[in-house]
């Protein structure tokens, strides 16, 4: 399907890559789009559909770079922002060493809402006092005497 322009009913049409018959390894297939050269589709084995740019950097290098999922991003937003990165590598910048330099993850939007800043839950009864203390059990008979004597002890 190489050489069509990319539509959402193309992108939708696009099969997850076949295995092979002669056990060699199928990493991803491409589909490339005919208006906008060096912008395609990586369709994964697991049926995973990411937009794609693909340019040679001043060095001479070919580099690939994802700009984001097919579901999240319709066809025509990720075409906008493959032209930006295209006329930007034209100007001799590398859209691939600039996504390499950024920090690696940005909080997720649950950290950023504050649903996961929850505190610890509190410590439970199995848990050693120390490090040198063993695992008592509250139902054996040792734990009870010792408790009984610490009540009877502090309450004297």
């Amino acid at each position: 399907m190489s050489g069509e322009k990319l539509t959402k009913r193309v992108v939708d049409a696009l099969k997850a890559p076949e295995p092979s018959k002669v056990r060699v390894k199928v990493r991803e297939s491409f589909s490339w789009d005919r208006e906008l050269r060096g912008f395609g589709v990586q369709v994964t084995p697991s049926g995973l559909k990411s937009f794609v740019i693909q340019y040679r950097n001043a060095e001479g290098r070919n580099r690939r770079t994802v700009i984001g999922r097919f579901g999240l991003m319709t066809v025509e937003e990720a075409r906008r922002v493959a032209h930006e990165k295209l006329v930007a590598v034209s100007k001799g910048l590398d859209p691939a060493a600039e996504q390499a330099a950024r920090p690696a993850r940005r909080p997720s939007l649950r950290c950023a809402t504050g649903i996961c800043a929850r505190p610890k839950r509190a410590a439970s009864w199995a848990v050693a006092d120390g490090p040198s203390r063993p695992r008592r059990s509250p139902w054996t008979a040792a734990a009870s005497s010792s408790t009984s004597s610490r009540c009877s002890a502090g309450g004297a």
